[in-house]
């Protein structure tokens, strides 16, 4: 997971994200038909020399032990090993005069039978030739962007009917966390933009700011949950600069290691490898392009259900993400001060830990 230097962040789940990379197996290629051929006439340049070498031992051996020359010990060794060496000779002359008539069999056969096979061929590489063609045409569709995002879409839909739900359960009264200001004003909206869109938006969508995701013994917070169909989860997470409270950087790209990584790496990889689709917008954008933002997270939801491809935003809507020195620069000159709403700015000095408690529970409970 690579670190994005501009919001929209967006961060696919672990599964959405294999799927996304994912493409169907190919098939193999047509099997090409195999040229005939005549099979070669044995060699017979050397035949009979191995039969007139054993005819020549035996009638050596023979006219040695007729004549009447006395035999020594000598002789007597060199008539054994010639013996054995016929023994050897004899059956190896046979098998290679078999194999020689099998040989010439399959040479005949092959020469009578060439032309009604080169004429089978002839249809065979003709099929082959427009099963190729064929071939090619599929593979090349199989490659193309409208086969793999129809797969892909295919291959989402049997995911999520067999996909277990990420765990979420509700926060309680003495859960600690910290809230900023943009919270509650973009759940609003995002209520109010979306049922006006929709007049079927509460059975297709469901929008929380009270749900926490289990994260060992501790606890993940999401800023806002967005649930489609009640199967998609969507953390949005609304990214200040730096805490109201003591202007201490947060959010920022880490530049200290041997590559930029955002600060929220460890989050960001947790909340996904557990089934969670992220977007994370700054409070920037969030307090001077609401509308953008939640069409944003809209189309956010439909290219990572139905497709695999990019996702657009005007220029005036990315914001580039702040290092840690910027962002300590932005506090000093109260850099969130210049958009967010005057109604709200006092609420920036109020951005503490606290339990939930002690929020304004009138968000409700979409």
């Amino acid at each position: 997971m690579s670190c994005q230097t501009s919001y929209p962040e967006v961060y696919r789940s672990v599964d959405v994200e294999r799927i996304h990379n994912s493409t169907q197996t190919l098939p193999e290629p047509p099997k090409e038909p195999e040229k005939p051929i005549i099979v070669p006439a044995p060699d017979n340049s050397n035949k009979g020399c191995m039969a007139v070498f054993i005819i020549g031992g035996i009638v050596g051996i023979i006219a040695l032990l007729s004549s009447d020359v006395k035999l020594n010990g000598e002789m007597i060794y060199y008539v054994v090993l010639a013996c054995i060496m016929l023994i050897i000779a004899i059956p190896i002359a046979f098998a290679e005069s078999k194999s020689k008539q099998e040989q010439e069999q399959e040479h005949q056969k092959s020469q009578a039978t060439f032309e009604s096979r080169k004429a089978q061929y002839d249809k065979d590489f003709a099929i082959y030739q427009k099963e190729l063609r064929e071939y090619k045409d599929r593979i090349a569709y199989m490659k193309s962007d409208e086969y793999l995002a129809e797969f892909r879409k295919k291959s989402i839909e049997e995911w999520l009917k067999s996909r277990t739900k990420p765990s979420v359960i509700d926060c309680i009264d003495n859960d600690v966390v910290k809230k900023g200001v943009s919270e509650p004003f973009f759940y609003d909206y995002m209520l109010s933009y979306y049922r006006s869109l929709t007049p079927t938006f509460d059975s297709l969508f469901k929008v929380y700011v009270n749900k926490k995701i289990p994260a060992g013994d501790s606890f993940y917070y999401p800023d806002i949950l967005f649930v489609y169909k009640d199967f998609f989860f969507v953390d949005i997470e609304i990214d200040e600069p730096y805490s109201g409270n003591d202007g201490s950087p947060i959010h920022y790209i880490d530049n200290d290691s041997h590559w930029p990584e955002s600060i929220d790496y460890n989050r960001n990889t947790f909340v996904r490898n557990n089934g969670f689709e992220i977007v994370r917008f700054s409070e920037e954008q969030i307090f001077l392009h609401p509308d953008e933002c939640c069409r944003f997270i809209i189309d956010f939801c439909a290219k990572a259900l139905y497709k695999h491809s990019d996702y657009q935003s005007s220029n005036e809507f990315i914001v580039k993400k702040w290092t840690k020195d910027e962002a300590s620069k932005m506090a000093y000159q109260h850099f969130r001060k210049t958009y967010v709403p005057a109604e709200y700015q006092p609420m920036i000095d109020k951005e503490v830990q606290r339990s939930y408690a002690d929020f304004d529970r009138n968000l409700g409970d979409e």
